[in-house]
C-alpha cells in the first residue's frame, strides 16, 4: 500500500500539470475531506473534479482518500470544537451515548468543518506548492 501511495505521489509531481494546479486540486480535496459526509466524500471529490477545470483531478481525489478511519475521530473532534466555539462561544463536551446524540452534534461538526477545511486546504496548497517547486527544481538541476 505504501509503494502505491509513493508511486501515485511521484506520478502527480512529475505530471505536466503546474504546481498550482496540483496543489489547488489537493487543497480542494483536503477541504472535502473535512466535510462530515463520510461515505460520500469520494462522490463529492469526483463531482468537484468534473466541475473545477483548472486543477489536477487525481490530486483532488487522492487528497480526500487520506481521510482514513483512524484520522476521522481527530477531524470530527476538531470540527466539533470549532463549531461549538462558533455556535455557543465556548467549547462544549463531545459525548455520544446514543444515536440521537449524533444528530445533536452534527450541526457544530458541519459548521466547524467549513473553516477547518478552508484553513487546512489553504495550508496544504501553500506547503505542497512549495514542495513541488523544490522537487522540480532539484530534479532539473540534477538532470543538467
Amino acid at each position: 500500500m505504501f509503494k502505491r501511495f509513493k508511486r501515485t505521489v511521484k506520478n502527480i509531481i512529475i505530471s505536466d500539470f503546474s504546481s498550482l494546479e496540483i496543489s489547488a486540486g489537493f487543497g480542494i480535496g483536503i477541504f472535502i475531506g473535512f466535510l462530515p459526509f463520510y461515505g460520500f466524500q469520494t462522490v463529492l471529490s469526483v463531482l468537484a473534479a468534473i466541475l473545477i477545470k483548472k486543477v489536477n483531478k487525481i490530486a483532488l481525489i487522492f487528497a480526500t482518500q487520506l481521510f482514513l478511519p483512524f484520522v476521522i475521530p481527530v477531524v470530527l473532534a476538531l470540527n466539533f470544537l470549532t463549531g461549538s466555539l462558533i455556535l455557543y462561544h465556548k467549547v462544549a463536551i463531545f459525548r455520544i451515548t446514543n444515536m440521537s446524540d449524533v444528530l445533536f452534534y452534527f450541526k457544530p461538526i458541519l459548521l466547524g468543518s467549513i473553516p477547518n477545511g478552508l484553513l487546512f486546504g489553504f495550508i496544504s496548497v501553500f506547503v505542497l506548492y512549495r514542495i513541488i517547486n523544490f522537487i522540480r527544481r532539484k530534479k532539473n538541476v540534477t538532470e543538467k
